[in-house]
């Protein structure tokens, strides 16, 4: 079973979101926080953190912050535990998936909106520019093909070093080098394209949005 949670971020209890901040995190995650300019960005990265540590609690797990390392390609993971977990954020809403065992876990959204995809034709495979390009709904195929591309690499783990051309995801399965990934469709909100990915089955997904006032 792998938990999915999101929430949307708001302006109205941004102050009230960041007075929490020093009560409940590290100075050193306070900081990194306190760095963004916009409110919108530093609500994102807090609220993302928010949903890993319910999301740790839902699980029947004690979630410490200090266990969150990164990979070599700067893919985060939590030492010392069975949990894998991955976070993604788009406009104004954050995702959050977890999971027990060994699984490698991979997640991304991004709202739909305009773009130009023809600047992407050289990381799309001959097929996928075929498949977007003849889409009576060209720009919810760019979003589908990206995301389904992004949750991918994410849980394969290397991140920018593997091309987006390198691969394919055909009817929810692919192989990056080796290695089988399984991808499927998340419905978050109906503006927004939404994967996860695996290098096992995913089987059932347990989705939940969570409001901001559970946080306050």
């Amino acid at each position: 079973m792998v938990l999915i949670l999101y929430a949307s971020i708001s302006g109205e209890h941004h102050e009230r979101l960041m007075r929490k901040l020093p009560y409940v995190f590290s100075a050193d995650f306070e900081k990194r926080i306190l760095s963004y300019r916009r409110w919108e960005d530093a609500q994102l990265s807090l609220l993302g953190r928010f949903l890993l540590s319910l999301g740790f609690k839902k699980l029947g797990k004690d979630f410490y912050e200090a266990n969150i390392e990164f990979t070599a390609y700067k893919k985060p993971y939590y030492k010392d535990g069975d949990i894998q977990f991955n976070l993604s954020h788009s406009a104004e809403v954050v995702v959050c998936a977890l999971t027990a065992g060994e699984f490698n876990l991979g997640i991304d959204i991004e709202k739909i909106q305009p773009i130009d995809f023809e600047n992407f034709r050289c990381q799309m495979t001959d097929k996928e520019w075929f498949k977007v390009s003849k889409s009576p709904d060209q720009c919810s195929a760019f979003y589908t093909y990206w995301t389904q591309k992004e949750a991918a690499i994410k849980a394969h783990g290397d991140g920018l070093h593997l091309p987006l051309s390198s691969f394919e995801v055909i009817e929810g399965r692919t192989l990056i080098g080796s290695q089988n990934f399984y991808v499927k469709e998340v419905e978050i909100e109906e503006s927004y394209e939404c994967h996860i990915a695996s290098n096992k089955s995913l089987g059932i997904l347990r989705k939940e949005k969570i409001e901001l006032s559970y946080f306050l």
